[in-house]
């Protein structure tokens, strides 16, 4: 079984006590109530190499633990965010308590990923085909990323980074249910009301909208979102000038 050493988020153990024993190096590193524990790790690369008898053994074993660490979960996010979209069918949720600020009830996922995935397939009668979603799989490969405004990053598919200690979230961020809800609205007026609002989002934002991209109600509130933005601070920077 391999198994893969995956830090506390102490900030100290990016500078473990070292000392030499044998052939390997004996670190500390630090965990619940911040008990030091001793772990022999290799001192080289070589080294772990020669111990797993194979070359390459350390960075397969680095990248298999980046991978797993946070890469991963981010194309489960992903995925099933594709999912959901595809199908129709929503993960279950549940209210925390909380409120917004518009003082509507903020929601979080109950429902684990897996469970969700298998409720899918029951729903949709898929239980008995194998990797029904492979096309959404090979689009997460080959995912190109957008920023707060939808415009590409440049960044095209998933990639791991050692310089990411602790996996912070996926880079898919849920948009507010009251833009989904307004960018459903104007879809459903037909596709008149989506290429005027395109033209309108165009002239105001500075930049080409297509009709085609606004047909997808999650861009179209991303965007709505942008536009309530900027008219925001388009009116507090005219209450900035004085009144004639």
């Amino acid at each position: 079984m391999t198994c893969f050493l995956i830090p506390p988020k102490d900030a100290s153990l990016n500078k473990p006590t070292v000392t030499q024993t044998n052939s390997m190096l004996s670190q500390t590193f630090k965990s619940i109530g911040n008990h030091a524990f001793g772990i022999k790790v290799y001192e080289s690369v070589e080294e772990g190499d020669a111990a797993a008898g194979r070359a390459g053994a350390i960075l397969t074993e680095a990248n298999l633990n980046l991978v797993y660490r946070g890469t991963l979960a981010d194309a489960r996010d992903l995925f099933i965010e594709l999912i959901e979209k595809e199908t129709g069918i929503k993960r279950l949720e549940k209210d925390t308590g909380e409120k917004d600020k518009d003082g509507l009830p903020i929601m979080e996922v109950s429902e684990k990923d897996g469970d969700f995935y298998r409720r899918v397939l029951r729903e949709k009668n898929l239980l008995e085909t194998e990797t029904p979603f492979r096309h959404l799989a090979d689009q997460v490969t080959n995912w190109v990323w957008v920023d707060d405004k939808e415009q590409p990053t440049g960044e095209v598919g998933l990639s791991v980074d050692i310089k990411k200690k602790v996996r912070t979230g996926p880079k898919i961020t849920k948009l507010a249910q009251k833009y989904l809800d307004a960018a459903n609205g104007i879809i459903a007026k037909g596709d008149a009301q989506v290429e005027k609002w395109a033209a309108k989002f165009s002239s105001d934002l500075g930049r080409t909208i297509t009709t085609d991209a606004l047909m997808d109600a999650t861009i179209l509130g991303r965007t709505i979102k942008e536009h309530v933005a900027w008219k925001e601070a388009k009116a507090l920077a005219e209450m900035s000038t004085d009144i004639v």
